[in-house]
């Protein structure tokens, strides 16, 4: 938190939200941050609709709910909300 991550509402174009998750991984990189807590800090980060849609699909991923599945699917949601939003 000291390096103040801006929240993720899913109410974004792609290239925002693609610099988002980057800004991220980068104090993920620089804190040596392990897959879980990357995981849990990032949905600890999500907001109102993408907060939503996490819930959603962490019941159809079941227990493949990991820091690369979130990555996928957080890359499945840019595309679906540019085709739909």
């Amino acid at each position: 938190m000291k390096h103040q991550p801006a929240k993720f509402n899913g109410k974004t174009n792609p290239n925002l939200a693609d610099q988002w998750m980057k800004g991220m991984e980068r104090i993920f990189d620089a804190k040596r941050c392990l897959d879980m807590s990357r995981l849990a800090f990032m949905v600890y980060m999500l907001t109102r609709e993408a907060e939503h849609w996490w819930a959603s699909m962490k019941l159809v991923m079941e227990e493949k709910s990991t820091w690369e599945a979130l990555k996928k699917f957080m890359f499945e949601y840019f595309l679906d909300s540019v085709r739909y939003g």
